[in-house]
């Protein structure tokens, strides 16, 4: 790969080719709606899913034992696996754990993406969030998340491993000038409050929303679990079929794509 050294941690400079695009996914199969927001990013990224299952896990944590001795993971692994919100907290720690191993972009599942991230060697939201990342591989910056991650973390906390221990490590930094920072609302054009009225009601009857590089659907708000689908004319309803996406509205697994 031209973009990073053999030795690890050097970096030769911003991406020269679009780097990949990173999703984690825990469970069976993919809900139709984020289905959708696949066909989006992959018009845009390679795309490559992780699929979080014992043996995935395990491949990461034995990768990560420069930072932690292997008892260590696998303990917070168990804490994870038996704590209140094992899928967000799976989530957290691959986010990091991918992008610091092999370098890329993270990126929720559950976001329509309508445009490419600038040229980056770090990137981050100016705004505490975790929805989007990105960075070449073996960076100090996430090096310092991961070495706080098994102490840091608190099963029955939703955030502890989350936006905040970014924010924390970024801090810490001597030297931000590797990062760019990607302005909160570019990647949250609705925020999770207001996401559920976008995408239920007629977009003529709400405010206008200047987009961004993304449009999140937030999908525990939004029931995506349960395939429900945009009501049509909606936010959503409307930029899915401005990309190239026709949902049919009288048919929940009814879809056209592009060609």
């Amino acid at each position: 790969d031209e973009r990073v050294d053999t030795a690890p941690g050097r970096y030769l400079g911003l991406w020269r080719f679009q780097p990949k695009l990173w999703l984690v996914w825990y469970g069976k199969d993919i809900p139709f709606m984020y289905s959708v927001a696949l066909h989006t990013m992959k018009k845009l990224y390679n795309v490559e899913i992780f699929n979080v299952t014992s043996d995935s896990l395990n491949d990461i944590i034995t990768q990560l034992t420069e930072i932690h001795s292997i008892d260590t993971w696998k303990s917070f692994i168990y804490k994870i696996e038996n704590g209140k919100y094992p899928g967000p907290h799976y989530a957290d720690f691959l986010r990091v754990a991918i992008i610091y191993l092999y370098g890329g972009i993270y990126s929720d599942f559950d976001s329509i993406w309508l445009k490419k991230l600038p040229p980056f060697k770090l990137l981050m939201i100016d705004e505490p969030s975790n929805g989007v990342l990105g960075g070449y591989p073996k960076n100090k910056w996430l090096y310092n998340v991961l070495k706080s991650m098994p102490t840091a973390y608190d099963p029955n906390s939703w955030n502890s491993i989350g936006a905040g221990l970014l924010k924390n490590s970024l801090n810490k930094l001597p030297d931000t000038s590797e990062f760019t920072f990607i302005k909160y609302k570019e990647m949250y054009s609705v925020g999770w409050t207001e996401a559920k009225q976008y995408y239920s009601r007629s977009y003529e009857q709400l405010k206008h929303v200047n987009m961004g590089y993304q449009l999140h659907m937030f999908g525990k708000m939004t029931k995506l679990n349960q395939n429900n689908i945009p009501v049509k004319n909606s936010l959503y309803a409307n930029v899915i079929r401005d990309v190239g996406i026709d949902i049919c509205n009288n048919h929940p697994n009814g879809i056209m794509w592009d060609t």
